[in-house]
């Protein structure tokens, strides 16, 4: 019986130390759904940069466009193109949880354009600098759960 016991106990103990079911869960949060995407948004519709650390060719932030506006200059046919004025685009964004890690997915056909064509998969995620920023914000709260869920384990051994 005391063998048994401890068998299952270690067993709640190792998959209390599964990073990749603590992830999943932390993923799941609708706050932390909403930081990656606010990464994503000011990563890529304000400062025009992918998730590969590459600048998006052709764009032209919101910064950029205020300032031309504010000039009295107006968009002439091929310029740049702007993803952030309207909102449509960053409203369509959400993050898919998963055990080894998240997706962010969007509606990239949008204002007659295929962005994922023009700019490749590499919008759709954060780069190096939001990457580190995420950690970052996580740390604390997986902790938190480590600690739960170790006490948790501990107690039914």
């Amino acid at each position: 019986m005391f063998l048994d016991d401890l068998i299952n106990g270690l067993k709640e103990f190792r998959q209390a130390l599964d990073i990749n079911d603590i992830l999943f869960k932390v993923w799941q949060d609708p706050v932390i759904q909403d930081y990656i995407i606010e990464l994503n948004t000011n990563q890529q519709l304000r400062l025009g940069q992918k998730s590969n650390n590459q600048s998006m060719p052709d764009y032209a932030s919101l910064d950029y466009l205020g300032a031309k506006r504010s000039a009295g200059l107006r968009k002439i046919a091929g310029e740049e193109t702007d993803l952030f004025v309207s909102g449509n685009f960053y409203a369509t964004w959400n993050v898919i949880p998963l055990r080894d890690g998240f997706e962010i997915e969007a509606d990239t056909d949008i204002y007659g354009k295929d962005f994922i064509r023009i700019y490749g998969l590499d919008i759709l995620g954060l780069n190096d600098k939001n990457m580190a920023k995420l950690v970052d914000r996580l740390k604390d709260e997986i902790i938190t759960i480590l600690k739960e869920r170790t006490q948790k384990a501990f107690n039914s051994i």
